[in-house]
Protein backbone atom coordinates (compact mmCIF):
# COMPACT_ATOMS: atom_id res chain seq x y z
CA UNK A 1 0.00 0.00 0.00
CA UNK A 2 2.98 2.49 0.46
CA UNK A 3 3.41 2.72 -2.99
CA UNK A 4 0.25 3.43 -4.64
CA UNK A 5 -0.14 7.06 -4.67
CA UNK A 6 -2.74 9.26 -3.06
CA UNK A 7 -4.89 9.64 -6.07
CA UNK A 8 -4.85 5.85 -6.70
CA UNK A 9 -6.73 5.38 -3.79
CA UNK A 10 -10.78 5.89 -4.60
CA UNK A 11 -10.90 6.83 -0.64
CA UNK A 12 -8.62 9.92 -0.78
CA UNK A 13 -8.79 12.81 -2.88
CA UNK A 14 -5.47 15.12 -2.63
CA UNK A 15 -4.13 13.20 0.23
CA UNK A 16 -7.00 13.52 2.64
CA UNK A 17 -10.49 11.55 3.14
CA UNK A 18 -12.94 12.34 1.04
CA UNK A 19 -14.85 13.90 3.94
CA UNK A 20 -12.46 15.58 4.83
CA UNK A 21 -11.59 17.30 1.38
CA UNK A 22 -15.46 17.83 1.16
CA UNK A 23 -16.05 19.17 4.48
CA UNK A 24 -12.43 21.51 3.66
CA UNK A 25 -14.51 22.79 0.57
CA UNK A 26 -18.26 23.50 2.68
CA UNK A 27 -15.89 25.24 5.06
CA UNK A 28 -14.20 28.04 2.64
CA UNK A 29 -17.47 28.13 0.63
CA UNK A 30 -18.90 29.20 3.83
CA UNK A 31 -15.76 31.86 4.55
CA UNK A 32 -16.43 33.13 2.03
CA UNK A 33 -20.13 33.75 2.37
CA UNK A 34 -19.27 35.04 5.36
CA UNK A 35 -16.69 37.36 4.16
CA UNK A 36 -19.77 38.66 1.27
CA UNK A 37 -22.14 38.94 4.17
CA UNK A 38 -20.18 41.04 6.83
CA UNK A 39 -18.78 43.25 3.69
CA UNK A 40 -21.84 44.30 2.65
CA UNK A 41 -23.17 44.59 5.83
CA UNK A 42 -20.79 46.97 7.05
CA UNK A 43 -21.14 48.99 3.21
CA UNK A 44 -24.68 49.80 4.36
CA UNK A 45 -24.36 50.60 7.63
CA UNK A 46 -22.47 53.36 5.89
CA UNK A 47 -25.34 54.51 4.57
CA UNK A 48 -28.34 56.38 6.09
CA UNK A 49 -30.58 56.14 8.40
CA UNK A 50 -26.90 54.54 10.33
CA UNK A 51 -24.77 56.65 8.38
CA UNK A 52 -21.57 55.22 10.36
CA UNK A 53 -19.89 56.92 7.43
CA UNK A 54 -15.83 55.70 8.30
CA UNK A 55 -17.04 52.26 7.79
CA UNK A 56 -16.94 52.72 3.86
CA UNK A 57 -13.32 53.13 4.47
CA UNK A 58 -12.87 49.48 5.30
CA UNK A 59 -16.25 47.99 4.20
CA UNK A 60 -15.01 46.75 1.04
CA UNK A 61 -11.51 45.03 2.51
CA UNK A 62 -13.58 41.42 2.76
CA UNK A 63 -14.98 41.77 -0.33
CA UNK A 64 -11.43 42.15 -2.50
CA UNK A 65 -10.39 39.57 -0.10
CA UNK A 66 -13.16 37.17 -1.33
CA UNK A 67 -13.06 37.88 -4.76
CA UNK A 68 -9.17 37.11 -4.94
CA UNK A 69 -9.19 33.79 -2.84
CA UNK A 70 -11.82 32.10 -5.55
CA UNK A 71 -12.27 31.25 -8.88
CA UNK A 72 -14.30 33.15 -11.25
CA UNK A 73 -17.46 31.73 -11.63
CA UNK A 74 -17.50 31.75 -7.70
CA UNK A 75 -16.25 35.65 -7.48
CA UNK A 76 -19.04 36.40 -9.98
CA UNK A 77 -21.82 34.39 -7.73
CA UNK A 78 -20.55 35.93 -4.58
CA UNK A 79 -20.83 39.45 -6.40
CA UNK A 80 -24.35 38.23 -6.91
CA UNK A 81 -24.76 37.50 -3.30
CA UNK A 82 -22.83 40.46 -2.11
CA UNK A 83 -25.40 42.57 -4.13
CA UNK A 84 -28.31 41.24 -2.64
CA UNK A 85 -27.23 41.66 1.23
CA UNK A 86 -25.97 45.14 0.33
CA UNK A 87 -29.82 45.76 -1.10
CA UNK A 88 -31.49 44.43 1.69
CA UNK A 89 -29.06 46.54 4.30
CA UNK A 90 -29.78 49.39 2.24
CA UNK A 91 -33.09 49.02 0.47
CA UNK A 92 -35.15 47.09 3.34
CA UNK A 93 -38.05 49.25 2.26
CA UNK A 94 -38.23 48.18 -0.96
CA UNK A 95 -40.69 44.97 -0.98
CA UNK A 96 -42.83 46.66 1.90
CA UNK A 97 -43.44 49.21 -0.56
CA UNK A 98 -44.09 47.10 -3.21
CA UNK A 99 -47.22 45.59 -1.49
CA UNK A 100 -48.45 48.57 0.26
CA UNK A 101 -48.61 50.93 -2.71
CA UNK A 102 -48.94 49.03 -5.77
CA UNK A 103 -51.60 45.93 -3.84
CA UNK A 104 -48.67 43.07 -4.95
CA UNK A 105 -48.36 40.08 -2.79
CA UNK A 106 -45.18 39.79 -0.99
CA UNK A 107 -43.79 36.99 -3.69
CA UNK A 108 -44.43 39.67 -6.16
CA UNK A 109 -42.54 42.41 -4.15
CA UNK A 110 -39.43 39.42 -3.26
CA UNK A 111 -39.49 38.47 -6.69
CA UNK A 112 -39.12 41.97 -8.42
CA UNK A 113 -36.66 42.90 -5.46
CA UNK A 114 -34.12 40.02 -6.17
CA UNK A 115 -35.20 40.64 -10.14
CA UNK A 116 -34.08 44.51 -9.77
CA UNK A 117 -30.50 43.49 -8.30
CA UNK A 118 -29.86 40.80 -10.62
CA UNK A 119 -30.90 43.19 -13.66
CA UNK A 120 -29.95 46.45 -12.35
CA UNK A 121 -26.69 45.91 -10.05
CA UNK A 122 -25.61 42.40 -10.37
CA UNK A 123 -24.08 42.95 -13.88
CA UNK A 124 -21.80 45.73 -12.91
CA UNK A 125 -20.69 44.32 -9.97
CA UNK A 126 -19.28 41.26 -11.45
CA UNK A 127 -18.24 43.58 -14.29
CA UNK A 128 -15.82 45.14 -11.50
CA UNK A 129 -14.71 41.40 -10.43
CA UNK A 130 -13.65 40.53 -13.86
CA UNK A 131 -11.44 44.01 -13.90
CA UNK A 132 -10.12 43.23 -10.63
CA UNK A 133 -9.03 39.81 -10.82
CA UNK A 134 -7.30 40.47 -13.54
CA UNK A 135 -5.45 43.47 -12.76
CA UNK A 136 -4.75 41.64 -9.39
CA UNK A 137 -3.50 38.76 -11.68
CA UNK A 138 -1.25 41.48 -13.15
CA UNK A 139 -0.41 43.97 -10.76
CA UNK A 140 -0.60 41.97 -7.46
CA UNK A 141 2.26 43.80 -5.98
CA UNK A 142 1.16 47.09 -6.42
CA UNK A 143 -2.77 46.58 -5.48
CA UNK A 144 -2.97 46.62 -1.53
CA UNK A 145 -5.71 44.06 -1.64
Amino acid sequence: MSGTSATADPERAGGLPQTRAARGTGLQALGLLSLVAVSALLLGLAFPPTAWRPLAWIALVPFFVALRSSRLSVALLLCWVWTHVLCYVVWDWGPAAVTTYFKQSQTVAVGLFFGLGTVMLAPYFMGFAVAYRALARRFSRSLPL
